[in-house]
């Protein structure tokens, strides 16, 4: 995998205003909102990580899914196990931060990490996730 540094079309390099959050007639605002999801193997497990996250402010909010079953390869063998999905709401600006600390936690050799960007996001939703994710 790539340092997200390198690739300057990564959403990590996005610049961020955040205190620019206008809207010209129903347009999205100039901040994206950034969704981080991973799987864990129990909801003990990604609620430390949730509130550890959360206690560092580089998520303003973290979900802890139901248990879902995942099938896969893993070593030349197909897997199959519960896990929980943990779903993180940041900024661009914080989502390097937020990843950084998912990777020191995360309790799986090869963790399943993704990042989106969201296309639309209610306004005021995304202001209380830009003032909270402010480094202080």
């Amino acid at each position: 995998m790539s340092d997200p540094q390198s690739n300057s079309s990564n959403p990590l390099a996005i610049a961020e205003q955040p205190g620019d959050l206008s809207l010209a007639s129903g347009s999205q605002p100039k901040c994206c909102l950034i969704e981080i999801a991973t799987t864990l193997p129990d909801a003990q497990v990604a609620d430390a990580i949730a509130r550890q996250l959360v206690q560092a402010r580089a998520v303003a909010c973290a979900q802890v899914s139901e248990t879902l079953r995942s099938t896969y390869w893993w070593q030349g063998v197909m897997e199959q196990g519960d896990e929980v999905k943990l779903i993180l709401k940041t900024t661009s600006m914080a989502s390097q931060r937020a990843i950084e600390l998912l990777r020191q936690s995360h309790p799986y050799t090869t963790p399943e990490i993704t990042l989106r960007m969201v296309e639309w996001v209610e306004p005021s939703y995304l202001q209380w996730v830009i003032e909270e994710t402010r480094v202080r």
